[in-house]
């Protein structure tokens, strides 16, 4: 991704399941949009390894509900 590439942002409501696909190569996560529509993001096994990590350090980070913003 380049700084001229457009930022593309997606909203999600819940999680609705997932599953591993491509024979165990991929995950395929099923996301309920707010609207009631679906989205399903797929994402190669070695990015989701990559990815727990970094979500459960971010998660373990104390929560302030009263801040905004990132």
């Amino acid at each position: 991704m380049t700084d001229e590439d457009p930022l593309l942002v997606l909203s999600v409501a819940s999680l609705t399941g997932v599953q591993m696909i491509d024979g165990g190569d991929t995950l395929a996560m099923r996301f309920r949009k707010p609207g009631d529509r679906e989205l399903v993001l797929l994402v190669p096994r070695q990015v989701a390894l990559a990815l727990q990590p970094q979500v459960s350090e971010v998660l373990a980070q104390p929560h302030d509900p009263h801040r905004s913003g990132r």
